[in-house]
């Protein structure tokens, strides 16, 4: 991935971020359907792409729980997510490198919500992308899945 991924804010722009967060956006209301959804974001020494990523769960236009599953990164990729910790990002780090599976399996049993959303620390999400799934899904649904969309440096897969 691309280093121009990566976002720069200000501590003052992201402590007015993340308390506008907060205040307007309530996890109890998530999806139209009542539907609670908890975005696990698991990874290893990503810290040039975690703000991205982060933001991109943070910003989703229903209000989901958001998981930061560490994989005893030593690149600054857990203080890089403690920035977020006041927007109610839950951060789980570890000291020992288990692989991704450890990472993702330890954010699915950290998580409160009915639906989850694995995501890389070097991905982004639209901001719809959990509401558009949350629209088809249901007892007749129970797993849904989308496209991917290559961006950055990379074209296709």
């Amino acid at each position: 991935m691309s280093g121009s991924a990566v976002l720069s804010h200000t501590a003052e722009e992201d402590q007015k971020r993340q308390q506008s967060y907060l205040a307007n956006t309530p996890f109890a209301t998530a999806g139209a359907n009542g539907a609670s959804v908890s975005i696990v974001i698991a990874a290893r020494n990503n810290a040039p792409f975690l703000a991205a990523a982060v933001e991109s769960a943070l910003d989703q236009t229903v209000r989901c729980e958001v998981i930061y599953a560490d994989d005893c990164s030593i690149d600054g990729s857990v203080e890089c997510v403690r920035r977020y910790e006041a927007a109610g990002v839950t951060i789980l780090p570890s000291d020992v490198h288990g692989g991704v599976c450890d990472a993702r399996n330890r954010g699915a049993a950290a998580a409160r919500g009915d639906y989850l959303v694995f995501l890389d620390g070097d991905d982004v999400l639209p901001p719809d992308f959990v509401e558009q799934h949350l629209q088809v899904a249901g007892a007749d649904a129970p797993f849904v899945y989308g496209p991917a969309r290559a961006f950055g440096e990379f074209s296709r897969f």
